[in-house]
């Protein structure tokens, strides 16, 4: 929500600049978005001109002496209309004009000047005159200029509303804050005053609700004879800070309504109400509804709507119908304070993808509390603004079982203490509390603290201890260097799988991308969420591979790869979340370098499995232990992926290879060499000669070739090393015999002379 500067500081009385109170929101309240101002220039105050000289270096400019207010200033002015005696607007230094021009400290002919006498021109006013701007006689020095000058000069601050402080989003809510904040009285001046008639609303309108839990409490009134007409500018001028247009004054009483107090109130032409009863009922499928935005939408039996006896005539606590709105010929309405249940409304506006004002504080939370001052309040403001109408007697109010209006806290102020990390007494904690609009009694050592209905975000201890910071400023807390245990941090097994495959992959020239959860090509195995973002961002995605492909990428030659988390259907309440690794290959004989790629990390991982056929596809699957954990797909010629599935991998992998230092003795070296059938797999063969006998520590296939009458021969390079002591001949040539005698048993390899 926006905020008028002009008008917290009529309700507040400081005396503090908008960027001031913005610092103040941001230590002490809620972070600041942004503070924009219709002034377009800054720190120009009124200057009286005591003493002119000329410049002794230059014949047209002169030396002058400006009474600020609280100091004088030499400045160097080159017009020829100032005079002694006239209050002129005076630039100081580190001020920031109209096109960015900031007044600095100069030197100009060897004279010091300390800022600038403005024209209208320099400070982007829309009057023509020559030479600087003479103000009236009567012009305080020292005063800011915007407050002479007949413009606009407020500015808007748009505080951050956090999603569990509702009360934020009012003038109320702010205005207490921040007179909590700068230690002054908030008295707002709310006037909830009215006549009424002796006619009752009763007589006039029904209202029935048929699910107090959807609403809570719904409050409805009558007025007859009111006048439609532009509303009064200083709330046009509220309005208008907010970004809110003004329409007329019942539709700008009721948002100006919801402004200062946080409520959001509906009206409606009570000539338009059917038989003149209102239903809070659930839509009907089939149903639908005139917005007043103009946009007709379908309704379903999950959306709340306010209905008369045949039609429905708003969406509860979104937006209002065409079909009751107020037009011109309006003049009776039916008023319509309520609450509504926030989940409900949240829902709702995300599924027939509404955002409005008063969706934006349902969904946060009203208090049912708060709606009949926020009825008397618009009732007041209308009679205010239309003497002549009748407000009939009584409300219509129809409710739950509604909240107590406070709820006790007792906490301990050593606890408090002993979480924030400084040294509070028990009144200096009371202060702050009760400032906060929390009455506070200290019994013994601990505080009993009235928590009002409308801070449900208050539900303990740690609650009331953040209130209690927030206010006496987190900068005064010392600097302590917390005790802390020295236990190294034990990254999980799958994260250390997961670092592992990306340093990997970044090593095989991959870019690492991020995609959204999302479903992004309307997979089968995509998972639907009940409450999804927007139309857009609907389902969880089952398959990082198809997020890849959806990508845009303007390049013909790439490597991507993402891992990340996936979701599978469990037919339970919530989805099986696995990491999957994606990667995608844009290059020439894609299939083969993407084979490569899978082939080197199977590798790296110490993995034993095999490569199958993948049905229905161009490419393999690789299988471990009946499993299949991954695979390599081709698109094209020049686009394949790679996919392996790495929650899967982890009960597979070998351990990452460990440093191991070098043998201080030489390793000795023979090579061997087989003839066997086509049908012996030659890593199979190198596998057991490598496990043949602990001093084999390297054996590497160095030739294959092919001999008549089907047979080929294999040869190997193999290295022998000790770690204790230097092999001799003698235990080469018993490994030799065993390599020989073993490749013969399992394998019907023949030595080759």
């Amino acid at each position: 929500m926006k905020f008028s500067y002009d008008y917290l500081k009529k309700w507040l009385k400081f005396k503090k600049t908008p960027q001031e109170i913005a610092e103040v929101m941001d230590l002490h309240i809620t972070e600041v978005e942004s503070v924009t101002t219709a002034v377009p220039f800054t720190k120009v105050v009124v200057g009286e001109i005591i003493e002119i000289r000329r410049h002794p270096n230059a014949d047209k400019l002169h030396l002058t002496k400006v009474d600020i207010g609280t100091e004088t200033l030499d400045i160097i002015c080159g017009a020829d209309n100032i005079a002694v005696g006239q209050k002129v607007p005076v630039a100081l230094v580190g001020a920031v004009l109209p096109g960015g021009l900031e007044i600095k400290e100069a030197v100009i002919r060897g004279e010091k000047s300390f800022g600038m006498i403005c024209s209208v021109q320099e400070l982007g006013l829309p009057e023509k005159s020559e030479g600087i701007l003479v103000l009236k006689p009567s012009a305080v020095p020292g005063t800011p200029i915007e407050e002479i000058l007949e413009t606009n000069a407020d500015a808007i601050i748009e505080p951050k509303i956090l999603s569990n402080r509702p009360d934020f989003m009012s003038y109320v809510g702010m205005g207490r804050e921040l007179a909590a904040a700068l230690n002054i009285d908030f008295r707002p001046p709310i006037d909830l005053k009215f006549a009424e008639s002796k006619t009752k609303t009763l007589t006039e309108l029904k209202v029935k609700v048929e699910d107090t839990k959807l609403c809570p409490r719904y409050l409805g009134r009558v007025v007859k004879n009111v006048t439609l007409k532009p509303s009064p500018k200083w709330m046009q001028d509220v309005l208008n800070a907010a970004n809110l247009r003004p329409i007329n004054n019942i539709v700008d009483i009721a948002n100006y309504v919801m402004l200062e107090l946080g409520n959001p109130i509906h009206t409606f032409d009570l000539a338009k109400v059917g038989d003149r009863e209102v239903i809070v009922r659930l839509a009907r499928d089939g149903e639908t509804l005139l917005g007043l935005d103009g946009i007709e939408r379908k309704l379903d039996n999950k959306t709340l709507i306010i209905a008369d006896n045949k039609n429905p005539i708003a969406i509860a606590g979104i937006i209002g119908g065409e079909i009751s709105g107020v037009g011109e010929k309006t003049r009776d309405l039916v008023v319509e304070v309520a609450a509504f249940d926030k989940l409900s409304i949240r829902r709702t506006g995300k599924r027939l993808g509404i955002q409005t004002d008063a969706k934006f504080r349902f969904e946060r939370g009203v208090d049912p509390l708060s709606t009949e001052i926020a009825m008397n309040r618009m009732l007041n403001l209308l009679q205010s603004d239309s003497p002549g109408c009748e407000i009939l007697s009584g409300a219509v109010d129809v409710h739950g079982k509604l909240p107590a209006p406070f709820t006790l806290l007792r906490v301990s102020t050593a606890a408090i203490n002993q979480l924030l990390g400084i040294i509070l007494s028990a009144q200096q904690m009371a202060g702050i509390l009760k400032r906060l609009d929390l009455p506070t009694e200290i019994r013994r050592d601990d505080l009993v603290v009235k928590i009002p209905s409308y801070r449900k975000d208050i539900i303990g201890m740690p609650d009331l201890a953040e209130e209690i910071l927030r206010l006496q400023g987190s900068d005064q807390i010392p600097f302590i260097m917390p005790v802390i245990s020295s236990k190294p941090f034990e990254m999980p097994d799958i994260e250390q799988l997961k670092t592992r495959i990306c340093e990997l992959m970044v090593r095989l020239k991959f870019t690492e991308v991020y995609t959204h959860p999302f479903d992004a090509i309307n997979s089968d195995d995509k998972i639907p969420l009940l409450n999804p973002l927007n139309e857009h961002w609907s389902d969880l995605v089952s398959d990082l591979t198809g997020n890849l492909l959806a990508l845009d990428i303007n390049r013909t030659n790439y490597r991507i790869f993402e891992l990340g988390t996936t979701f599978r259907d469990a037919k339970d309440i919530l989805p099986v979340e696995q990491q999957q690794l994606a990667c995608l290959l844009r290059e020439s004989d894609a299939y083969r370098a993407a084979r490569g790629v899978a082939d080197i990390l199977i590798n790296e991982l110490g993995l034993n499995g095999e490569w199958e056929e993948y049905l229905n596809y161009a490419g393999l699957q690789f299988k471990i232990n009946g499993h299949y954990i991954g695979h390599i797909k081709a698109h094209s010629e020049d686009r394949a992926e790679v996919s392996f599935n790495v929650s899967q991998l982890l009960s597979y992998i070998a351990p990452a290879k460990q440093f191991i230092e070098m043998s201080k003795f030489p390793a000795l070296k023979m090579d061997i060499a087989f003839i066997v059938k086509p049908e012996v797999r030659i890593g199979e063969l190198q596998k057991t000669i490598q496990g043949i006998d602990r001093l084999v520590s390297k054996v590497e296939l160095f030739d294959v070739f092919e001999l008549s009458g089907q047979q080929r021969n294999v040869a190997f390079h193999i290295e022998l090393r000790a770690e204790d002591r230097t092999l001799t001949g003698k235990e080469r040539d018993e490994v030799h015999a065993k390599i020989v005698q073993s490749a013969k048993a399992q394998f019907g390899a023949e030595l080759r002379g």
